[in-house]
């Protein structure tokens, strides 16, 4: 490793334990000062930490560790464990793919996967990143949000059209997340993947969100009906998962 890579991996791991000093997001300007670092560099890192979900901005202009960093703690921490066993649970009882996500950067970043043995293979993997517009989950975590915060991450991000049943209108969408608040789950008709339907349900993981649970199908295999008689067991998940990842 040359000297400014190594200079830059220090920096890195300087940053990850200032984040995790604290079990409250942090300022930029309290980062800069656990770590000695100029405001500039503190915020270039935590750009880059961000990006790839060892980091999450908050509301406010705060920082916290992401979802990728609570993963890898919870291994130890054994809340890792119980998530894993839950989502399994949830995919051999319905026969479908389950996955765990977090609201990184406004996009969704799958924090963990669960498929049943005999569920239609699916490309989603842990660490992958999906436009939160289109994606079941991600309309369920941008619920639990002001409009005004997601009109600013869907202005930065765009709305780009996955497929063409994809909400690319700002103001349908809009709407689209009323329905989501008043009914409490989300769904993905086909809008990121198409043949691939899914229910979601944002998680409540206090200061550690915004967070979801997905359950999804492949629509020529599982009716929507049949899909939708699976919420109340989704929520039984979802109330354990949240209070593991809390």
């Amino acid at each position: 490793m040359v000297e400014g890579e190594q200079a830059s991996g220090h920096k890195i791991l300087s940053m990850l334990e200032a984040l995790s000093a604290s079990a409250q997001p942090q300022r930029l300007g309290e980062l800069a000062e656990r770590t000695g670092m100029t405001k500039p560099t503190v915020h270039r890192i935590l750009g880059v930490l961000t990006s790839a979900g060892w980091a999450l901005q908050r509301e406010g202009g705060f920082y916290g560790l992401g979802p990728r960093a609570r993963a890898l703690g919870g291994i130890d921490a054994g809340w890792g464990d119980v998530v894993d066993r839950a989502i399994h649970a949830l995919a051999d009882a319905t026969n479908q793919t389950v996955h765990v996500a977090a609201l990184a950067d406004g996009e969704a970043l799958y924090t963990h996967k669960a498929s049943a043995p005999n569920a239609f293979i699916m490309r989603s993997r842990v660490g992958l990143r999906m436009p939160a517009h289109s994606t079941g989950v991600g309309k369920a975590m941008l619920s639990t949000l002001p409009d005004a915060r997601v009109v600013e991450l869907l202005t930065a991000r765009g709305m780009a059209p996955r497929t063409p049943a994809t909400i690319t209108d700002l103001d349908e969408f809009l709407a689209e997340l009323g329905t989501i608040r008043s009914v409490g789950y989300a769904v993905d008709r086909e809008e990121n993947e198409q043949n691939v339907r899914c229910i979601a349900l944002p998680l409540d993981v206090g200061p550690n969100g915004p967070a979801g649970l997905s359950l999804s199908s492949i629509t020529f295999l599982t009716p929507e009906a049949e899909l939708m008689a699976m919420l109340p067991r989704l929520g039984e998940t979802a109330a354990v998962v949240a209070k593991a990842l809390s």
